[in-house]
């Protein structure tokens, strides 16, 4: 079969569900999507950073200046101790000299809605409330994906990007490793909070007594974007934490952050009290992200926490990066096996970092605080940083160059 005539169903249709089936309009390969919600929800959730290596995803696609126009520019990030002390800084204000963009922080809504704009713009099909139930006929060129209403879609490829919590992980891969619950909930908002003695255009993240709190400034307003890590013990859906009282919440924020400074105070104390608030489930490593012709990506099979925000940059990178090898690959397994080689060792430091800032968060021993604090100086001025920081913002996916070139 040609390839172009290839039809590829995908299971889920957020970030990397999008980019997915965009990058695959580009290469003129057909794909149909279907999202397990009854409706669109672009106001589930807080904000995205977008780092420079999920931009230049978004430049393949050509929509890079619409997120950009709706974002704002993030010149990195600024770390503070307990005192309110600066400790080091994340340098991003020469990412479009070194990386050929710019970072932006930019609401969730802004970015799902723009994807799902563009994917019906391309006259992409996209069905809602669409719950996978059961994959048939995995084999070379056929597969068939029963949903929960009874109704079916058939295609030469399946690709399953429905979360951490992914159904086609569990039907294709059933002794895969499970999503496992780190005991921590993020939680955030925005805020009117006049912040005049803070830079603009950059994340401020403050490591406090009890508690970890990050904030942004809108430039020329005083809106701000804020988020934090809390230990949490007991594992709750998503849907069960937002049940709880946000008095209660708050009146818990208030009492983790009372000895922190008057600004980290203010910022929680905002009559603006609709906490968001979700659970944090991380995922081992999987061997095997593919089965004959049906494949994970994204959070289906490398779920990282939010941490080092670059899950939303990770799902974008996969999308592209999948489409790409099958351009380029004739064999569907193949260019399946391909991904995985390319991708499988990248995000996998990425998690394993991410998952080790995230429990950074939760410190509140002296000793382990003092020694979080000295490694992370040490790291962010090291001179071995700036490899890091080209490892996660200077990575292209490399479109105009052929997969079978890349190693």
């Amino acid at each position: 079969m040609d390839k172009k005539n290839r039809k590829v169903i995908i299971v889920g249709g957020g970030i990397a569900g999008c980019v997915l089936a965009l990058a695959l309009d580009k290469i003129g390969m057909k794909s149909e999507i279907f999202e397990a919600r009854q409706i669109p929800k672009d106001d589930v959730g807080l904000f995205h950073y977008l780092s420079s290596n999920a931009m230049n995803v978004y430049k393949v696609l050509g929509i890079d200046d619409k997120l950009k126009d709706l974002g704002h520019e993030c010149n990195g990030v600024i770390h503070y101790n307990e005192k309110g002390n600066q400790m080091a800084r994340i340098d991003e204000k020469n990412s479009l000299k070194d990386y050929g963009i710019k970072s932006i922080m930019i609401k969730r809504e802004f970015l799902t809605r723009v994807l799902r704009e563009e994917v019906q713009s391309k006259q992409i099909p996209i069905h809602f409330g669409k719950k996978i139930q059961d994959i048939i006929n995995i084999g070379k060129s056929n597969v068939t994906a029963y949903f929960e209403d009874g109704k079916s879609a058939e295609g030469n490829l399946l690709v399953g990007c429905d979360g951490v919590y992914s159904k086609t992980r569990r039907i294709i891969l059933p002794n895969s490793p499970k999503p496992f619950y780190t005991k921590m909930v993020f939680t955030g908002g925005y805020t009117q909070t006049k912040i005049t003695d803070k830079e603009l255009n950059i994340i401020h993240s403050n490591y406090g007594k009890k508690g970890f709190l990050a904030y942004f400034v809108i430039p020329n307003s005083n809106e701000v974007w804020w988020w934090n890590g809390v230990s949490y013990p007991k594992e709750e859906t998503r849907e069960e934490m937002e049940k709880l009282s946000n008095e209660k919440w708050q009146q818990a924020m208030i009492e983790m952050y009372s000895e922190d400074p008057p600004l980290i105070q203010n910022i929680i104390r905002s009559n603006e009290i609709n906490f968001i608030k979700y659970p944090i489930s991380d995922m081992p490593s999987v061997d095997k992200w593919y089965k004959q012709n049906v494949c994970l990506i994204g959070d289906a099979v490398h779920a990282t926490v939010p941490a080092n925000g670059q899950g939303a940059a990770m799902a974008s990178e996969d999308g592209l990066m999948l489409a790409k090898c099958l351009r380029d690959i004739e064999d569907i397994e193949e260019a399946f096996s391909k991904f995985q080689k390319l991708r499988q060792k990248r995000v996998e430091k990425i998690v394993k970092i991410g998952r080790t800032a995230g429990e950074g968060y939760l410190i509140t021993n002296p000793i382990k605080k003092w020694f979080r604090n000295t490694m992370l100086i040490l790291m962010l001025k090291s001179p071995f940083f700036g490899r890091m920081k080209d490892f996660f913002f200077g990575y292209s996916v490399e479109w105009d160059k052929n997969t079978n070139e890349i190693q």
